[in-house]
């Protein structure tokens, strides 16, 4: 096994620090795949592998290519699997760093001592981990850990300088939907995430809200995602655009994207489409543009009756590939596409209309070539891909359109005292007892925090009705949340 240890886990902590923020160094580095569960890195037209050790999955690199992280399943989630079986659930995880040059790696977060998983004897004790994601300038790698002890999350932050990682406790209402790990994006605002918690009152049972986090752990903005509709294409996505971060939406009812700042909260309309481009070169670099939705030649019960098409330009402008079968796009932004550290290469793997998922080969194009790979064993597949830092952002032309709050849907809470608050003004909390701040607005959402008794706080969402009450999202002292506006008798009113 190639993961090693010693005196050459020590070295990548010394080369990692020396490194620095790693981005912009390409260093002639290649792309880096997993096959049969072993990472390989690229190598003139064949394959240099990297580790003998096939439970490896998550694979995500630096922005500069030269490492990259991963999960890996340890000897207790093994002894699992063979006592059980198999199961469903989250798997239990380690993280690595790996340097893609020299093969070097080392564990950077692994599992309580001692770990229990699936043992009759012992309740479990174990940690399951979500993909890595860097920061924008290769400082850092941010994920979350599951801890089973207790079903509670955590951030994990890890410090390239400082060759550590900081777990940070996430104080999150009960999730919907199986526990486990959740993913995470770093961004040019910070760490996002999605919360998915349960909210009997709303249509689906839940709410999403995007979460986001300083790299000390801090919340530093909370907001409930807009609500586009359920008319079919779904894509949602986090985009950059003018140093700015967003949630990213298709409003297929009006054929436009709804953008939410992730800090802010204001929420955008903009006809442009969104478009894949390098990290390190953002002007200049080869890019992955959507250009629309084509219809599937068949139609299956229960699916999407289309899927994304978009189009790869080289630097220069011009056309490289006219029709790029894009498919489906989630969260993480996955779209078969794989740009250089320096953005002018790519590797990719096409969605396959007919079968519906991605091609299990894939292709790399440089210098106008293009250079096809199959998996490194003749029964193998690939199954993730990783080259330089990539992120979807809007044109740099896109004109986005505020959307006031005029212009949304007329609220409605028959029951309830009407409203007097409105969103981006303050308001202070009426004498008669502090003003509880929760994570949704519901009376057994969790509570986050209190505001005083004369305590003016921003209004930065909402309204909400629940309960037959009226809800807006808060931010007091850097906490962010919903709180009621009163039930019998107003709890807060607008701030003179």
């Amino acid at each position: 096994m190639k993961q090693k240890w010693g005196t050459a886990a020590l070295a990548l902590g010394i080369m990692l620090a020396a490194h620095g923020a790693v981005s912009g160094q390409t260093d002639g580095v290649q792309p880096v795949i997993i096959s049969d569960y072993d990472l390989f890195a690229v190598e003139n037209r064949g394959y240099r592998q990297l580790t003998e050790y096939p439970y490896n999955s998550d694979l995500s690199t630096s922005p500069d290519g030269r490492f990259a992280t991963y999960t890996s399943i340890p000897q207790v989630g093994i002894d699992a699997i063979e006592r059980t079986g198999g199961f469903s659930g989250p798997m239990v995880s380690n993280m690595w760093i790996i340097d893609t040059v020299t093969g070097d790696a080392r564990r950077i977060a692994g599992q309580p001592d001692p770990a229990y998983f699936f043992d009759s004897t012992q309740p479990d004790n174990v940690i399951a981990r979500s993909g890595g994601s860097w920061a924008p300038d290769g400082s850092g790698v941010a994920w979350t850990d599951y801890l089973f002890a207790d079903s509670t999350l955590r951030l994990g932050v890890y410090s390239v300088a400082l060759d550590s990682y900081t777990p940070f406790p996430l104080d999150l209402p009960q999730q919907y939907g199986v526990p486990g790990p959740l993913p995470v994006l770093w961004m040019d605002a910070g760490i996002a995430l999605i919360s998915s918690s349960f909210f009997p009152d709303s249509p689906n049972g839940y709410v999403n809200e995007i979460l986001v986090y300083s790299r000390q752990g801090a919340l530093i903005g909370a907001h409930v995602v807009p609500d586009v509709g359920d008319t079919a294409p779904f894509v949602r996505l986090f985009t950059e655009h003018q140093g700015r971060s967003y949630y990213t939406q298709y409003d297929a009812a009006n054929t436009h994207w709804v953008m939410m700042d992730i800090l802010s909260g204001a929420e955008f309309t903009t006809p442009s489409m969104p478009e894949i481009v390098s990290i390190n070169v953002p002007i200049g670099s080869v890019a992955l543009q959507l250009v629309g939705f084509r219809p599937y030649e068949q139609q299956l019960a229960g699916q999407s009756t289309s899927y994304l098409v978009g189009q790869v330009v080289g630097s220069d402008g011009n056309l490289i590939i006219e029709d790029f079968p894009v498919g489906f796009l989630s969260t993480d932004g996955s779209a078969g596409f794989y740009l250089s550290p320096d953005g002018q290469s790519f590797a990719y793997t096409p969605f396959n209309p007919q079968t519906r998922v991605r091609e299990r080969d894939f292709t790399l194009w440089r210098n106008g070539e293009f250079i096809p790979f199959a998996a490194p064993s003749p029964d193998g597949s690939v199954q993730a891909i990783s080259w330089g830092g990539q992120r979807w952002v809007m044109p740099i032309n896109a004109t986005l359109t505020q959307i006031a709050a005029s212009d949304i849907e007329q609220f409605s809470c028959p029951t309830a005292l009407p409203p007097r608050l409105t969103v981006g003004g303050t308001a202070v909390v009426l004498p008669g007892g502090a003003n509880r701040i929760r994570a949704v607005g519901t009376t057994s959402a969790q509570i986050r925090g209190e505001i005083p008794v004369g305590g003016v706080f921003n209004v930065i969402g909402g309204p909400g009705c629940y309960e037959d009450i009226v809800w807006w999202q808060v931010e007091y002292n850097g906490i962010t949340g919903w709180t009621a506006e009163g039930v019998d008798a107003y709890f807060v009113e607008p701030a003179s």
